[in-house]
């Protein structure tokens, strides 16, 4: 559950969005004011701007699959991809993977890549970069709890720069989904890994390039990370040139930042989505809106 203020950043000019800003976040004895609607024709989309959001922790590091946190993967997801994504229906659809076949007896995957993706730094993804990532998440020194997938596979293939194939021992209901993981890059991380370096010390973790939409600025440990929009992107480039998370723990904070426009979005509480959302000037000034997630919540019990 979600409150977003109601300007589109990505559909609106900065300078256009500056003034509605200006009218979203002014006072009245009342509380927030309205934000004015867009007319007839101003909704086309314009480069610029940047949107915050907050987050009640830091990232521990930006390869999603040794972090495993939302606040990691978070950021990660906007800077690496993986072969396939799901859509916001749930489906599953092509991102570093143009298209897949899987055998009638449901042992062999092949993967077709895209060829119009680089990294970052300008390198080509190839093939090769898929299946160091198969082999570093089966290393038994890497640490990650998403092993298990990929130690089903009884042989990885690459066929040509464009194409892999895994041949599973048997059928493996979760074959496909699994390789949602984030793909990293071989030309960065196998001589060093090669040299016997824990993964999850490495620099990379916390400068990774990746071949995602966007690419990271500047980190400040506990306070915000800032990411800028990566203009070479294999999906074109983001409307939205600047995205930030700041680091809030305490959900009342966001809620008050929210509110004073330190921040455009922020997940909401039970008690904030059913009370304090409910008056006439937030609904003026916010939207509120339920999405489902790949996640979960639990309750721990110290038995000791």
């Amino acid at each position: 559950m979600k409150a977003r203020m109601k300007t589109n950043r990505a559909m609106l000019s900065p300078l256009l969005l500056a003034l509605l800003l200006s009218v979203a976040c002014g006072r009245t004895e009342k509380g927030l004011e309205p934000v004015a609607e867009l007319g007839a024709g101003e909704d086309k989309p314009a480069y610029g701007d940047m949107l915050v959001t907050a987050s009640i922790a830091d990232a521990h590091n930006l390869i999603p699959w040794l972090a495993g946190d939302g606040a990691s993967i978070a950021v990660a997801s906007l800077l690496l991809n993986g072969l396939l994504s799901y859509d916001g229906d749930g489906e599953l659809y092509g991102d570093l993977a143009e298209r897949w076949e899987m055998s009638e007896d449901g042992l062999t995957l092949t993967f077709h890549l895209r060829g119009d993706v680089q990294w970052q730094d300008g390198t080509p993804f190839t093939a090769d970069d898929v299946l160091f990532t198969y082999q570093t998440l089966i290393d038994p020194k890497t640490l990650t709890p998403y092993s298990e997938s990929y130690k089903q596979v009884k042989r990885a293939e690459v066929l040509d720069p464009r194409t892999i194939r895994f041949t599973y021992d048997k059928p493996y209901c979760p074959a496909l989904e699994s390789w949602s993981l984030a793909i990293v890059p071989k030309h960065l991380l196998a001589e060093p890994m090669a040299k016997g370096d824990d993964i999850s010390k490495l620099p990379f973790t916390r400068d990774p390039v990746g071949t995602g939409p966007y690419r990271l600025k500047d980190w400040q440990s506990q306070e915000r990370i800032e990411l800028v929009s990566n203009h070479d992107y294999f999906e074109g480039r983001p409307w939205i040139d600047r995205w930030v998370s700041r680091v809030i723990p305490d959900m009342a904070t966001q809620f008050l930042q929210l509110k004073a426009g330190g921040i455009d979005e922020m997940g909401l509480t039970p008690t904030q989505w059913t009370r304090q959302t409910e008056t006439a000037a937030f609904k003026g000034a916010f939207k509120k809106f339920k999405y489902p997630t790949n996640s979960y919540t639990y309750l721990g019990f110290n038995l000791k």
